[in-house]
C-alpha cells in the first residue's frame, strides 16, 4: 500500500508541466557549472528524499541490503521496455552465485557487445535493481549487453568483486573479439569498470575497445566537485 501511494504521487509528478514546478522548488535554482538544476529534477531529488528507502547503515546486513534493492525496485521510476528482449543467465561459478545476465534485444544493430557493472557503492543494487535500465540501453543501442552480478562488501573483500569482472570479461571473448568488447558501469560500477581496464593492462590482457563511465567513482580523495 505504501509503495502504490508513493507510485501514485510520482505518476503525477511526471504529469506536471516544468514551469508548474516553480512553485515547489526554489526561486533560484542551484547553479551547477554555470548551469541552473532544472526544476523538475530539483523538485524530484527531493520527493525521492522523503520517499526513499532510508538506509541503517550502523546495523547493515544482507537482510537490510534486500530491503533496500526491494523499495528501489518497488519505484516506479526506470522506465519499462516496450519491445521484446531475450534474456539469459551465464554462471560463472559452481554455486550460481555470480553471473552475467545476457540481453538480446529482438534487431542487433552492431556485432559489438558491452559489459555493464551496476552501482550501489559495492554494498548495494544487483542485476535485477538495474535490469530495466539495462534492457531499455539494450534495446535503443541494438546491441547485446551482459550485466554483471559480482560479489558485494562488506562480505567480500577486494580485490573479489574485480575478480569477478575480470573473469566475466575473459567469459565473453570466448565468443567476442576484445576489440569488439566495451566496459559500461555507474557509480560503484563505473569505478569497476576503469580498475578492469587497469587490471587487464597490468597482466597484458587483451584490452577492450572502450569504456563508459557514468559519474564514476574514480578518485580516493573526493577532492573533485563531480
Amino acid at each position: 500500500m505504501k509503495y502504490f501511494f508513493i507510485n501514485l504521487v510520482l505518476s503525477l509528478f511526471f504529469l506536471l508541466p516544468n514551469w508548474s514546478l516553480k512553485i515547489f522548488s526554489r526561486k533560484n535554482s542551484a547553479l551547477i557549472r554555470n548551469n541552473y538544476l532544472d526544476h523538475q529534477t530539483e523538485v524530484f531529488l527531493k520527493l525521492i528524499d522523503v520517499f526513499g528507502y532510508k538506509l541503517d547503515t550502523d546495523n547493515f546486513n544482507n537482510i537490510e541490503r534486500i530491503r533496500s534493492n526491494n523499495a528501489r525496485m518497488s519505484l516506479n521510476i526506470n522506465k519499462k521496455p516496450n519491445s521484446r528482449i531475450s534474456l539469459k543467465d551465464v554462471h560463472l561459478n559452481d554455486n550460481k552465485t555470480i553471473f552475467m545476465r545476457e540481453y538480446e534485444p529482438e534487431k542487433i544493430k552492431t556485432e559489438k557487445a558491452l559489459l555493464f557493472f551496476h552501482g550501489g557503492g559495492y554494498v548495494l543494487g544487483s542485476v535485477e535493481t538495474h535490469h530495466n535500465f539495462v534492457a531499455s540501453m539494450s534495446l535503443s543501442l541494438g546491441m547485446r549487453i551482459y550485466s554483471l552480478e559480482y560479489s558485494l562488501s562488506p562480505e567480500n573483500k577486494f580485490p573479489i568483486a574485480l575478480g569477478d569482472a575480470r573473469k566475466a570479461y575473459l567469459k565473453i571473448t570466448e565468443k567476442y573479439d576484445s576489440k569488439k568488447i566495451l566496459l559500461c558501469g555507474d557509480s560503484a560500477g563505473a569505478h569497476l569498470a576503469a580498475a578492469l581496464s587497469f587490471d587487464l593492462s597490468e597482466l597484458n590482457i587483451p584490452s577492450p575497445l572502450a569504456q563508459v563511465l557514468i559519474y564514476p567513482m574514480v578518485c580516493p580523495s573526493l577532492n573533485y566537485e563531480s
